[in-house]
């Protein structure tokens, strides 16, 4: 994906610019929040979509709100939460 130069504005679809999904990092909401970080910190954009289980969007995750979250934790000291079984 590349920045659009204002002289292209006009007439500019998002198709020429958007990053092509075979591109891009998907990730399921039961992801294991490491190994999602380990993709992330391959992806150009340091960006993820979430697919739920019918593929439809769940929500975006970065790699900066992943260091949010550990940098929150570290400074209340709250443990990681476990997984049921």
């Amino acid at each position: 994906m590349g920045e659009v130069p204002e002289v292209d504005w006009e007439g500019a679809i998002v198709a020429d610019y958007a990053t092509p999904l075979s591109d891009t990092v998907v990730l399921a909401p039961d992801d294991e929040l490491g190994d999602a970080a380990m993709q992330l910190t391959q992806a150009p954009l340091g960006r993820a979509l979430v697919l739920d289980e019918r593929g439809e969007l769940a929500g975006l995750l970065s790699i900066t709100d992943v260091a949010r979250l550990l940098e929150l934790r570290r400074r209340v000291k709250v443990a990681p939460r476990t997984q049921k079984t």
